[in-house]
């Protein structure tokens, strides 16, 4: 192959590579887009401890996890453990299940109640999301994106975030960020405040 030949041949490549990286966001942000807000909104107040969150808290966590969706990048190399070869990948992306889902909660809440699941009140939306789970073997949660439902997994990710630790215990404990070695010693500060609780 000549040097001219080779030229063309890796523009068209790095062309075809952005072609294809820019389709593959398109994509992944079109699974999140299509997750009802209203429904997801809805659903988030009846399995997420949204007395404790408040509504600010409660949208936030919502926000985040649209955008974690957006951002998920399926079928990708997991970091492994030492002394072994074997090779892990994430699963597919939830998006387009996880929109039936919402889609199927909605539908079932108009023909049993009459009403949109975004009109039900929170106990009657806790009732359709058990119905829909219960087969489900949950001894604990899976990784948001490998749960099979919507539900779950909008739990687990919402228990995997730094600030819920910090909900918990009441502390400023801040997984994952490291304190300075001369404050390791101290205790957490307390939280002042539960995050968005009471704030509208």
């Amino acid at each position: 192959m000549s040097r001219s030949n080779r030229r063309r041949f890796i523009q068209r490549a790095l062309v075809s590579g952005a072609a294809l990286s820019a389709k593959t966001r398109s994509t992944e942000a079109t699974f999140a887009r299509t997750l009802s807000p209203a429904l997801l909104h809805a659903l988030a107040e009846a399995v997420l401890p949204s007395q404790t969150l408040g509504k600010a808290g409660t949208r936030q966590v919502v926000e985040g996890f649209t955008t974690w969706l957006g951002r998920y990048q399926p079928v990708t190399e997991l970091n492994h453990g030492y002394f072994t070869g074997d090779i892990r990948y994430s699963p597919e992306h939830p998006g387009p299940r996880w929109t039936a889902q919402l889609e199927a909660l909605d539908l079932e809440s108009r023909k049993r109640f009459a009403e949109s699941f975004v009109d039900l009140d929170e106990e009657r939306r806790r009732d359709l999301v058990a119905t829909q789970i219960q087969d489900d073997r949950l001894e604990r949660l899976p990784r948001a994106a490998s749960a099979r439902h919507v539900a779950v997994g909008l739990l687990a990710y919402f228990y995997a975030l730094p600030e819920t630790t910090d909900l918990a215990y009441r502390a400023r404990i801040s997984k994952h960020h490291c304190r300075p070695l001369g404050r390791a010693p101290d205790p957490p500060e307390p939280l002042e405040e539960s995050p968005g609780a009471g704030r509208g």
